[in-house]
């Protein structure tokens, strides 16, 4: 009803939100990113995703370090590296980053 691209598959749907999860948790406790790393980690096992990942953090931007450094601490995050780009804010490192798949 809501698709701006027509009609949605049903059948895509139900095998796309097979794979949905929610996880809560706190930003600055690295138990939460930890059991976030093992519920990807399950969901890739059971849905054969192969690292093929969405994931949305529902997180205002003044907690952007914390979640970017929880999500590194708990092995999740590529680090921008050298890719050749300024950044000027920490807003901006954190579109950078890459979550890393198994």
């Amino acid at each position: 009803e809501h698709s701006e691209s027509g009609k949605v598959d049903e059948k895509k749907w139900e095998a796309f939100a097979k794979c949905l999860a929610y996880v809560s948790g706190e930003y600055h406790h690295p138990d939460a990113f930890q059991r976030l790393d093992a519920r990807l980690k399950e969901l890739d096992r059971e849905h054969n995703l192969n690292g093929h990942r969405l994931l949305y953090l529902a997180t205002p931007p003044e907690v952007y370090p914390v979640v970017i450094e929880q999500l590194n601490q708990a092995g999740m995050a590529i680090p921008p590296g050298n890719r050749g780009c300024a950044l000027s804010s920490k807003n901006r490192m954190a579109a950078t980053w890459n979550l890393r798949g198994s």
